[in-house]
């Protein structure tokens, strides 16, 4: 018998594999943007730099007041709704985020950017098809140099008339999954976004690509 801690961990792993197989088969299409394969293969899950950046996000997020709210840019890329939000704050410090809408998904990356460099990416994925098949997943992924160094995630599967909100009520683990599963939470999200607000003139120069 497991005790409930293991089945706790059990349930999560055995989620994973089932979002993992969901976003390859059924999952949103990213646009037509293609990534350099990784040459790295291994998170070395540094708690020390996990939290050091940390404590940078916490001073973007404490900074956000001062910008006197976001800078809005209609992203109709699935939906007419579709909307970029950013803000930009002191140290070449920015956060990025875009909620898109699909018929049955949504797909909700934020970006922190410290000093030019993404640091930190929250991914967000709900999918609503009831009655056997909805879900929500949220992975917290720490960059040092353009490089995956800690992962932390939560989700499950939605029984019908759950809501994404449970999300909140689950505790993080540490991700199970590889590298590159991880890198495709947000690597075409951050190109698509980048591209993007520079074809809109509001990509801070700073900003690195």
């Amino acid at each position: 018998m497991y005790s409930s801690g293991q089945q706790s961990i059990l349930q999560f792993t055995f989620f994973v594999v089932v979002f993992c197989s969901m976003i390859s088969c059924g999952g949103p299409q990213q646009p037509n943007t293609e990534i350099k394969e990784t040459t790295h293969t291994t998170i070395v899950f540094d708690t020390v730099q996990k939290a050091r950046i940390d404590s940078l996000v916490e001073t973007i997020n404490s900074g956000l007041n001062a910008t006197g709210g976001p800078s809005k840019i209609p992203y109709p890329l699935y939906s007419q709704n579709d909307t970029l939000y950013y803000w930009e704050v002191q140290d070449q410090s920015a956060r990025i985020s875009i909620e898109w809408n699909l018929p049955i998904e949504i797909v909700w990356p934020t970006f922190f950017i410290y000093k030019g460099e993404l640091v930190f990416v929250r991914y967000r994925y709900a999918r609503n098809d009831p009655p056997s098949n909805s879900s929500v997943f949220e992975s917290m992924i720490y960059l040092d140099k353009g490089v995956i160094i800690y992962c932390e995630e939560r989700g499950q599967p939605l029984s019908e008339g759950e809501t994404p909100g449970l999300l909140r009520e689950l505790e993080y683990n540490r991700s199970p999954r590889t590298y590159g599963a991880i890198e495709d939470d947000y690597k075409n999200h951050w190109k698509t976004v980048r591209a993007f607000m520079k074809e809109h003139n509001v990509l801070p120069a700073y900003i690195k690509g």
